[in-house]
């Protein structure tokens, strides 16, 4: 990975105060647009199903309607460049209108596979003329103003062919990066005149067989100057980006890392905007590029885990990319947790690391530190075993939680340090029952109503295996209006001697919550099996339900998260 400071997006040290504007620095605003330097990772806009993009992050920043400023031109998700955002329709009518007829200058970099000879190529399309033989331009009457200052009429404005420059800037081996001068409409046409000439950018999956082998996510393509006349001002707009990331690199043949990194900061903008919340996954392994590495971030600590059957980066990578977090945040402290291949033959000296307070870079930081999630408290431990304290993925289903629990009887079972049940008792549920195998745990629930102003008059905490509950709470009468069932993959229970696996077990668990559920009763089933699809989980919970149920929600993971869809899923249904 380079040292050289990341093309504007991570030229400085220190604590990000501000995400947005260090992700989106802007390149230039007036009152009827923004231009920003837009990095791989986010969307130019929302795109149907998904989450907001650059355009509505800004709006939001600004105190405006999502629809508020509109992308005049689309750079897709791994692409990074000039991204220009209009506030008003003339002036989009104008710049789109332009782009249609080939008048507006544009600068990209790209890294492409493919051979060139000499240092120059110019392409345009077939049957074109050379430069300098086509018609000539009108010459416009003294006193006329420029066709480009009206608000085209799609009459008298001369379209021109598209043209693409090409020159070398450096070369390695069957790569090259590449400076384009080119008027072409869009990235999608100047990629296709690229592949008619031999050449295949990076990231450029369609086109036959050298796309077959590349991801989206590698994208080298990079809007680096875009020029067009201002009506408003008056004169032509030159703006141009900071540098690309990593194309050198990947024209040498190495790995842009500092780019993917970037690209995982952009995707999880709408979760480092969320100022009620302070954890956050910031990388989530291959589904961001960097397979078997993990980073969370929780207030000023960053949690770095090493999963060893599948990380492929070295030791001193590892601390690089931990390094670039840390300046990234201001993290005081960076704990790094190795997760050996085999876990059932524990190396002493990965236990010893797991539970060392001195961390990798950094301070020692306290053996617990508070972190928010939506205006809730939670207490996470950064050197106690495996795990913190919280699991991240379940950010949102703690909110659906809290939002459906107003008056229920919730019961949580494996309840791990009863997030769930906290949730439910900030939304004004009447009572929760916790049960977990784990006193040590529960005792960390407990704290965590406390910390939040809750009293524990009406919440129960019971150290149970759930299959034992069950027979307990049906002696016992008891009933529940809620019920959560958020299973581990796998566990060995002790007595009697017996495993769990949640792919056989999952419909005899759910027969048994269910019998304690009253009619119009809400069950929330999870789990982070991957080998158990969506269908899969809700096929297993029907096979479970002896009543008909509804289902009310199926959630998608948190932006953090959504990068691997595979990672979890829930089902919330209502019973009756």
């Amino acid at each position: 990975m380079s040292d050289r400071p990341a093309g504007g997006w991570a030229s400085s040290i220190g604590p990000v105060l501000d995400p947005l504007r260090r992700l989106l620095p802007t390149l230039h605003e007036d009152d009827r647009m923004i231009a920003v330097c837009k990095p791989p990772g986010i969307d130019s806009g929302v795109l149907p199903g998904g989450g907001p993009g650059a355009a509505e992050l800004l709006a939001r920043q600004r105190g405006l309607a999502d629809d508020a400023l509109v992308p005049a031109n689309r750079l897709s998700r791994y692409d990074s460049g000039v991204l220009v955002l209009v506030r008003d329709d003339a002036l989009l009518r104008h710049v789109r209108a332009g782009l249609r007829r080939g008048r507006i200058q544009q600068v990209y970099e790209l890294v492409a596979k493919g051979s060139l000879r000499g240092q120059r190529l110019e392409l345009r399309p077939a049957g074109s003329a050379p430069a300098g033989t086509g018609p000539k331009r009108n010459r416009r009457p003294a006193g006329k103003p420029h066709p480009e200052a009206r608000e085209p009429t799609g009459e008298g404005i001369e379209e021109r062919p598209t043209i693409a420059d090409l020159r070398v800037l450096h070369r390695g081996g069957d790569r090259l990066h590449i400076r384009c001068d080119t008027n072409a409409r869009s990235t999608h046409e100047l990629r296709a005149m690229l592949r008619a000439a031999g050449l295949h950018v990076f990231g450029d999956t369609m086109g036959g067989r050298p796309g077959r082998d590349q991801s989206v996510t590698q994208s080298c393509t990079h809007l680096s100057r875009f020029a067009f006349h201002h009506p408003a001002l008056g004169r032509k707009l030159t703006i141009s980006a900071p540098p690309a990331i990593g194309f050198q690199e990947t024209a040498e043949g190495d790995d842009p890392l500092q780019r993917r990194l970037v690209a995982a900061l952009a995707a999880r903008l709408e979760c480092l905007q969320d100022e009620s919340t302070n954890a956050v996954r910031l990388l989530n392994g291959a589904a961001d590029g960097v397979p078997g590495l993990v980073v969370e971030r929780l207030d000023h600590v960053l949690i770095v885990q090493v999963l060893e059957d599948h990380c492929t980066l070295s030791a001193a990578e590892v601390r690089r990319v931990s390094g670039f977090f840390r300046d990234w945040f201001g993290a005081s402290a960076v704990y790094r947790k190795r997760f050996p291949k085999d876990r059932a033959s524990p190396d002493p000296r990965i236990e010893a690391e797991l539970s060392d307070p001195q961390p990798m870079l950094g301070t020692p930081a306290p053996a617990e530190i508070e972190i928010r999630e939506r205006g809730v408290t939670f207490v996470v431990r950064p050197y106690d075993g495996y795990s913190t304290g919280l699991f991240l993925d379940h950010r949102d289903n703690r909110a659906r939680v809290r939002d459906l629990a107003d008056g229920r009887r919730v019961l949580n079972l494996f309840a791990y340090t009863c997030g769930f049940s906290v949730a439910a008792a900030l939304g004004g549920a009447a009572r929760t029952v916790s049960v977990d195998l784990s006193r040590t745990h529960l005792e960390r629930g407990k704290e965590h109503f406390r910390r939040n102003g809750l009293a524990l008059d009406e919440h129960t905490f019971v150290a149970s295996e759930a299959f034992d509950y069950f027979k307990r709470a049906q002696r016992q009468g008891r009933t529940f209006d809620f019920v959560i069932l958020d299973p581990p993959t796998f566990a060995r229970l002790k007595r009697p001697r017996r495993t769990f696996n949640v792919q056989r077990d999952l419909p005899a668990l759910v027969a048994e919550a269910s019998r304690l559920l009253e009619g119009g009763g809400i069950l929330m089933v999870s789990t982070n099996c991957r080998q158990m699809t969506r269908s899969a989980l809700q096929a297993a919970v029907r096979a479970g339900l002896e009543r008909r149920a509804k289902v009310l929600a199926e959630p998608p993971l948190p932006p953090d998260f959504a990068s691997d869809p595979d990672f979890a899923k829930t089902v919330f249904l209502r019973v009756t």
